[in-house]
């Protein structure tokens, strides 16, 4: 098991480099906040029904478990998963400069690539109306974001009202330079996601 700000230290420790993360559990929230490739123990291989395998598992007590304010950053061969229980947005993975963290100083973010990583579980299961849960969030102020090979599952929340609902992938901006353009979504699997 990692211990807590592993990943982090080792991104703080590269410059346009690679950060290998072995097999084990990393209780952190991994902040992105420059040019990486990050490369779980299943970097290259396929998510899509993976099972049985030896996981980088990223698992916070946080709302956001991957936040990526850079350009040219990879993420690939990750399992990520979370049992946040308070009632805010959650996120496995969420792209954008615009998400009140210091990143580039709101440039539009771009070479971004997100693969071969599983996403689960992101929450207690317990969840009620007013925010959502969302496996990957791309956007505002991105051009140029790949998604590709994902399984994302085990989106679960409550809402009598179904006024907001879990989403497998969420990619959305506004105009005046707010957008999010030119994403590449294509082979992710996205399944068992509900609002009872």
């Amino acid at each position: 098991t990692g211990s807590l700000g592993r990943i982090a230290e080792a991104i703080g420790l590269v410059t346009g480099s690679t950060v290998n993360v072995a097999a084990g559990t990393y209780a952190e929230k991994v902040f992105v906040g420059k040019s990486v490739t990050l490369r779980g123990a299943q970097a290259g291989i396929d998510a899509r029904g993976r099972t049985g395998s030896p996981e980088s598992v990223i698992s916070p007590n946080e709302a956001y478990c991957v936040v990526v304010q850079a350009d040219n950053v990879t993420i690939d061969g990750f399992e990520i998963t979370s049992d946040w229980a308070t009632n805010s947005d959650v996120a496995g993975i969420y792209v954008s400069d615009n998400i009140g963290q210091p990143g580039e100083g709101g440039t539009e973010l771009s070479g971004i690539v997100i693969k071969n990583t599983i996403i689960h579980d992101l929450t207690d299961g317990l969840r009620t109306g007013g925010q959502g849960i969302q496996g990957i969030v791309v956007g505002p102020k991105t051009d140029g974001v790949e998604l590709a090979y994902n399984e994302i599952r085990n989106l679960h929340m409550i809402d009598d009202s179904y006024s907001y609902a879990p989403v497998g992938i969420m990619i959305w901006g506004n105009p005046g330079g707010q957008e999010a353009k030119n994403t590449n979504i294509h082979h992710n699997l996205v399944h068992t996601i509900e609002n009872d």
